[in-house]
This record gives C-alpha cells, sequence and structure tokens, in this order.
C-alpha cells in the first residue's frame, strides 16, 4: 500500500473521514497507519515522495548532497536525484539540464565513463554551489473556493528551453500552482517562434492535466504569452505550415484562441524556467511564487488594461507572416518562383481557359516574361515558345492538380508509417529483415527501429527491383477492386474482410508439395502444420444475421478472386535479351545516366564500385553523379560512345 493524500473542507470533517477509513479497515483485517490531518503537532514526514510538516501544512522539495559529477554518467545520477514532481525548481534544474545537453553537443566527444571538459565541470560547480543539502518549503494547501478561481497559465521561451508555468489566483492572492520546463532541441534546430509555440503547447497540455487531476467541472482560465507569434498563429484563419498546423490544432482543442492574451516579457515569469537562476535566488523570489502583482489586482485590470497595452502597437514576426499563405495579385514574381504545398495560391484562375492547351502556353508566356526580368539583355529570350517551355508549364499544371487532389496523401510526414509499422511489429513480431523502396518516408523510418532489424533499399529508380512485392500488391489491389467496387461494409467488416484475405494471402504455397509437405508463410509466422482446420469453426445458419452472411460471402468471392488473380500472375515469362546493356561497365568508366530529360542532357557520371546479386551477376553500381555517391542499376547506365 502507498501513501493516500486527499483533502477536506474542515478538521471535523477529516477527522471523522479517517475514523470511518479506520473502521473499513479493520473489518478488512488490515491496520491502518502513519494517519496525519493537518494542524498535528508532528515531526516532518513523507508523503508521495515529498516532505510535510504537519503542523505547519507545508510540503518541501529537498535536494539531497552529493559531489560534483565528474564524468556522464555521475552527472545523468545527479540530475535524477531532485525529485520536484509539480516543477516549483524548475528554474534551477533547467539550468543542471542544459549543462548534461551540451555533453552531447557539436565538439564534445566524450564518453559516459570519460571525465567532462574542464570548463563544463567549472559552470556544473558554480550551478551546485548553494544547492545541496537543501529543502524548499512551498505551501500544500492551494486555495478554498473553486469557484472563484482563477487559473493564470504563463508560457515563454528561449533558445535554451520553454517552459509553462499555473498559478491559481482567489480573493486577491496568487500561488503558484504547477509548471514543467523542456530543454530545446538540438537538432532539428527550431526558431524562437517555434519555441515559444511549444511552450504555448505544454501549457494547455499541462492545465488540462491539472483539471483532470483536481476532477474540476467549470474552469476560469487565462492563458498567457509574450509571443505576438503565437496569439497570431492560435487567430488566423489562413493554412499554416505542417509544423505550426498540427500544434495550433492540438492548442485549440484543449483551449479557445479567445482565453489567450499577451503579457510584458518583464511581467512572464516563465522567463525563469526558460533562462534559469540560482537556488539561492530562487527562494527568495517573489515573482516566481506568486506570480505577477497584476494577477492579485481587479479581473478588469488583469485581462485590459498593462499587460496587454502594447499588444496593440506590436506586430508578429516575418516568420510568423511568411506562415500564412495570402492571396496575392495575378502575375506576381514570387508566386511563379515559390512553390505553395497547398496549392492555394495560383498565378490566374485555370478556370478562365477555355483548354488546356490554352492555360499552358499562357502559363509558359508568363514564365518567359519572369525568366527575361532577371537576366541581362542581351542574354533574354526571344521569339515564338520553345517545347522545353511548354513542357514546364505544363509540369506545373499537373503538380498543381495533383497537389489538389491527392492533399491528404502528400501531407501524410512519417508518423503515419511509424504507427503501421508498429502494428506490423505488435501483430507479426518485430522482423529482422525489410525490403522496401527509396522513399524519403521509409529512409527516415532508420532512427526509429531496433538495432535488430536490417532495412535494405533497392537501388535508386530501379522500381523492378521490387517487383516481387509489387506483383502480390498489385494482385491484391486488383481483386479489391473487382469484389468490392459495389459493397457497402462498414469499417468493422471491412477490417474483417482484410485480415481474413491476410490470412489467406499467407497460405500461398512457397514450395512445390501437397497437404503437409507445402510449406507456406504461415508456417512461419504462426506454426500450422496443415492448412485444414486453421479457420474458426462455421457458425450455424439459424445463429448468424443476414448482414453477417452477406459479409462472409463478400469475403469467400473476395478469396476467390484473389486465388484467380493469383494463379495467372504465376505465369512463366521467356527470357528476352531486349533491353540489356551490351556490356556490363567496369570500375572508373565514364557511362551516361538514364533521365527522363532528352538525350542530350543525361548527365554523365563515373562507376566506383560494382554490386553484385546473389547469383553472382552484376545488376547495380555505385556511381558519383554530379559530386554525390548514388546507386543505379546497370540497365540504366551507357556507356559512351568512344569507350573501348
Amino acid at each position: 500500500m502507498d501513501d493516500v493524500c486527499t483533502s477536506f473542507c474542515s478538521r471535523a470533517e477529516a477527522e471523522s473521514s479517517m475514523s470511518r477509513a479506520e473502521e473499513i479497515f479493520r473489518d478488512a483485517g488490515m491496520e491502518l497507519h502513519k494517519r496525519r490531518i493537518s494542524g498535528d503537532a508532528d515531526s516532518e514526514a513523507n508523503v508521495l515522495g515529498l516532505l510535510w510538516n504537519p503542523a505547519t501544512d507545508l510540503l518541501a522539495v529537498s535536494v539531497p548532497g552529493f559531489h560534483v559529477a565528474k564524468t556522464r554518467r555521475e552527472m545523468l545520477s545527479l540530475l535524477s536525484k531532485p525529485f520536484d514532481p509539480l516543477g516549483v525548481l524548475s528554474p534551477w534544474l533547467v539550468v543542471g539540464r542544459s549543462l548534461f545537453q551540451r555533453t552531447w553537443g557539436v565538439g564534445c566527444t566524450v564518453s559516459w565513463d570519460e571525465e567532462l571538459p574542464p570548463q563544463l565541470q567549472e559552470e556544473l560547480t558554480e550551478w551546485l554551489t548553494d544547492a545541496p543539502d537543501r529543502t524548499v518549503w512551498f505551501p500544500r494547501a492551494l486555495l478554498t473556493n473553486d469557484c472563484d478561481v482563477t487559473y493564470h497559465v504563463f508560457c515563454d521561451a528561449s533558445k535554451k528551453a520553454y517552459c509553462c508555468v499555473i498559478y491559481a489566483v482567489q480573493g486577491g492572492e496568487s500561488r503558484l500552482l504547477m509548471s514543467k520546463s523542456r530543454l530545446a532541441p538540438l537538432t532539428p534546430a527550431l526558431s524562437v517562434p517555434r519555441l515559444e509555440l511549444m511552450g504555448a503547447l505544454i501549457g494547455a497540455r499541462l492545465m488540462d492535466f491539472v483539471r483532470q487531476a483536481l476532477s474540476l467541472e467549470s474552469l476560469q482560465v487565462v492563458y498567457w504569452t509574450d509571443s505576438m507569434d503565437v496569439i497570431f498563429w492560435l487567430k488566423s484563419k489562413k493554412k499554416l505550415k505542417l509544423f505550426v498546423q498540427n500544434r495550433v490544432t492540438t492548442i485549440l482543442q484543449l483551449t479557445q484562441a479567445e482565453q489567450w492574451h499577451h503579457v510584458r516579457g518583464q511581467d512572464n515569469q516563465a522567463d525563469l524556467g526558460t533562462r534559469g537562476m540560482s537556488m539561492t535566488a530562487l527562494e527568495k523570489c517573489d515573482l516566481w511564487w506568486r506570480g505577477p502583482t497584476f494577477l492579485r489586482q481587479g479581473p478588469d485590470t488583469r485581462i485590459c488594461c498593462g499587460p496587454t497595452d502594447e499588444a496593440d502597437s506590436l506586430q508578429p514576426s516575418q516568420e510568423a507572416t511568411s506562415e500564412v499563405k495570402l492571396q496575392k495579385p495575378p502575375l506576381k514574381l514570387t508566386l511563379l518562383t515559390t512553390r505553395s504545398d497547398t496549392s492555394e495560391t495560383l498565378p490566374f484562375d485555370i478556370t478562365s481557359c477555355s483548354t488546356l492547351t490554352q492555360a499552358v502556353l499562357r502559363l509558359a508566356w508568363v514564365f518567359r516574361f519572369v525568366t527575361n526580368s532577371r537576366l541581362p539583355r542581351e542574354e533574354r529570350r526571344t521569339g515564338p515558345l520553345t517545347p522545353e517551355e511548354k513542357r514546364l508549364s505544363l509540369r506545373f499544371w499537373i503538380r498543381e492538380a495533383q497537389a489538389r487532389a491527392y492533399r491528404e496523401e502528400t501531407n501524410a510526414a512519417t508518423a503515419d508509417v511509424i504507427l503501421a509499422l508498429r502494428r506490423f511489429c505488435a501483430i507479426r513480431g518485430t522482423p529482422a529483415l525489410v525490403y522496401s523502396d527509396n522513399a524519403r518516408t521509409f529512409r527516415a523510418l532508420l532512427g526509429h527501429l531496433p538495432r535488430s532489424v536490417t532495412w535494405k533499399f533497392i537501388p535508386e529508380a530501379a522500381p523492378w527491383w521490387g517487383g516481387y512485392w509489387e506483383r502480390l500488391v498489385g494482385v491484391t489491389k486488383k481483386a479489391l477492386r473487382i469484389t468490392l467496387h459495389q459493397c457497402h461494409l462498414t469499417f468493422e467488416e471491412l477490417s474483417a474482410t482484410m485480415y481474413e484475405l491476410a490470412f489467406f494471402i499467407n497460405l500461398r504455397p512457397l514450395t512445390q508439395g501437397d497437404g503437409e509437405d507445402l510449406l507456406t508463410p504461415a508456417h512461419l509466422l504462426f506454426g500450422v502444420t496443415s492448412i485444414d482446420g486453421v479457420l474458426c469453426p462455421t457458425l450455424k445458419e439459424c445463429s448468424i444475421s443476414r448482414a453477417w452472411r452477406h459479409q462472409k460471402r463478400v469475403c469467400d468471392h473476395l478469396i476467390r478472386r484473389w486465388c484467380d488473380e493469383y494463379r495467372n500472375a504465376l505465369r512463366c515469362w521467356s527470357v528476352s535479351p531486349r533491353g540489356r546493356p551490351s556490356r556490363t561497365p567496369r570500375v572508373g568508366d565514364v557511362v551516361l545516366v538514364h533521365s527522363e530529360r532528352p538525350r542530350g542532357r543525361w548527365p554523365v557520371a563515373r562507376v566506383t564500385r560494382l554490386l553484385a546479386g546473389p547469383d553472382g551477376h552484376v545488376r547495380a553500381a555505385v556511381i558519383s553523379l554530379r559530386g554525390r555517391s548514388t546507386r543505379r542499376p546497370v540497365s540504366r547506365l551507357f556507356l559512351l560512345e568512344a569507350a573501348d
């Protein structure tokens, strides 16, 4: 059993409840220990990891004594000793955490047990000068009547960290309730406006945690930030960039945009949790423990006066305004040279053109004008449009049409693939080897995999190298398209159908034979020794509904269709030498690399290494292309005509 800490409105109610609790424990054959009530003349006691003085009703965070760390391992142990669940020591702890973060930065290559650089040890010693064997006391009881309490959340950020602090205000008094600070990431480095947004995000989440922990029904909450960028993003109706949009959406799910207000930097005590301070200064800092003075004034003064006067004169930074894609007049230069991910900004309305050819020609002339405006007079293009200019214009419209039609697919960032991989590993187990193409989403997963997993990519610009899995995917898609295109299934019915289809796909034969001699993927995944009897038993017709029978017929039809398509895909194809290179390039050969451009504009590269397959034949090569190393299949490499 652990400690239980509850609150009551009066001492009499507390004593009555404790007596009742002792009776309940006694009836269960258990004895209640460590019974204490606020006001008892008892010595200090531990409650939920904190010190508690019942006589004064104060809680305390204790910093144990320790020696100065000399290695990274000792430094991590030192930072883990102070137990501060409420974050009252955040301005002091953030300094030590920042020092530990520097051991992972550029220029610091010490291992876990190597001695830290002398300068870092000096800063660590200075930070610990007045901290060991220290106890910081603060009131346990917050305030009395929840109906009259207003909660104020302050958020701030610096290049070192971002922080949020919550204060409870009632009857002209304010007290620190809880705080939370986090270090700014080293990579990728975020700008200060984005760090301010991260501070607002943890502020909204921390206030939601307090609401759930204290079981508060109706809340009066005011959120403060000294960043006009954050307020601008929260109240913007335009489409924002992905990083900002995701965090703004989360904040607005927990708060309302009208709850956010601007505060002067000198009145934002969350700044203390981002820059840090010594333990002695923290204990004496009234701004940290009680908040700014305007909190203890009237509500009209808090919201309408001092802290927000300068908000009207302040403007968001250039970064904040650049997050929003504003509608510009037609034919502006910036619209033609900057690609919009949301495809909301176009040079002109394409629906004003009667045909696609007219839209392509009009845009090509616009491109010609923009290009000539940047070049000297003697280098400007004249005459009719070239095929290359028309091709660029057509590709622009195709790209914009794809951005409009497949916006959700293009915005799907790496997190969705990580979740899909986690679901796969939870069901099938962690794979030892993964094959895939060279999509950037798959490349981004490399840092999220266990060390036991090996991920192999096929050569770039060679999608046919994945033919042995693409064929299976194509067969499955065709069966789904033919079978389910007119079926109206619920999500649960569709899920059951897909799982059953996946089961039958894993029952495809891998070797020749019949019965128990047949090897299938199911033997490796589930350990079954026979195909018969692996499905669930058949239910009686009278005990199932009409909808279930319909879904079962759909599933059976889908499985039969997939089996037919799969058998058709297993036909043997004759080997044709057409399309193969006349001879395999050698290391050091200069080759032309096939691309979508005309042959006269194919890039030139040099072969640096040959890659052979399991059969010993060279099927790919590592080449040096434009100063970087990449891979290409040998069928895409063409020797120069002057080669021997």
